[in-house]
């Protein structure tokens, strides 16, 4: 696909230029290649070919750093040791910024709440907050991106259910209804996509998930309530739900992916 011999091999990527839409190759043979510049779509399809040991596309792994120091013995709120993979969203350090101002309001709603014994946000109030009450329905997206379109099935049928259970869990909620006054409810009833990346900081291409706004919101609400709660409203709510495909692994990935989300509203004030 990229004119190299041999079977392939994995090489990091340094960079991205989103004018030119290429990435930085820094090839790990280096004794024949040098680091390059590479058209992204073309990088992607040299992932596609089949693996002759595995039987599967060779794909690419991501790596990431927790945050947390050596010698910690990586026990966190959630109880993470390690940082599951989001399937559905990503988000930059960059943007810690955004989690520092959303966790002054958080904080400011549970203060004004206590006094009525309300320890946690309402759904309504999350939506308000990042739709800029319900004047940008494209908000959410400065603050996380729509992942990559997984490729192995496995994968894709775990990104459909987590779909279909994060529209059911905001049609149950009393608070989506707050949906129906912005742009976002269309983007809800839409299947199997919906609107997928209209903001500013959000790639429009094909290659990414088409996750609505509605849907990334209501992970961040989730990620803003206690771990007990949210527990609750997940495996409470899908016991409703009469399908088959919601099993056991399809709730933990969404409390995964709400753990993620909280988990970088706590660490936004650290400076790694």
């Amino acid at each position: 696909m990229v004119g190299q011999t041999g079977s392939g091999h994995f090489s990091p990527i340094g960079a991205y230029d989103e004018a030119s839409d290429n990435v930085l190759l820094l090839d790990t043979a280096r004794f024949k290649y040098g680091p390059h510049w590479i058209p992204l779509e073309r990088m992607f399809e040299a992932m596609m070919p089949l693996d002759p040991d595995t039987g599967k596309s060779r794909g690419y792994v991501v790596l990431s750093y927790d945050g947390r120091g050596e010698g910690s013995d990586g026990e966190g709120d959630d109880g993470l040791s390690h940082l599951p993979q989001s399937v559905l969203f990503r988000s930059n350090k960059s943007k810690d910024f955004l989690r520092r101002e959303y966790k002054r309001y958080l904080d400011g709603v549970l203060e004004q709440g206590r006094d009525s014994g309300q320890d946690s946000i309402e759904l309504d109030r999350v939506i308000s907050y990042w739709t800029r009450n319900h004047t940008n329905s494209s908000f959410i997206w400065e603050l996380v991106t729509p992942q990559l379109q997984p490729v192995d099935s496995k994968e894709i049928k775990m990104v459909n259910s987590l779909r279909c259970v994060i529209q059911k869990l905001i049609k149950m909620d009393e608070g989506g209804k707050t949906f129906n006054s912005c742009s976002l409810n269309r983007a809800i009833a839409s299947s199997p996509g919906g609107e997928c990346c209209t903001g500013s900081t959000c790639n429009s291409s094909a290659r990414v998930l088409e996750v609505s706004p509605a849907e990334a919101i209501y992970i961040v609400y989730l990620g803003s309530l206690p771990s007990e709660m949210r527990k609750k409203i997940i495996y409470g709510a899908c016991d409703e739900l009469e399908n088959d495909e919601i099993d056991d692994a399809v709730r933990e990935q969404l409390l995964a992916e709400a753990a993620l989300i909280s988990y970088g509203f706590e660490e936004c004030d650290v400076d790694f």
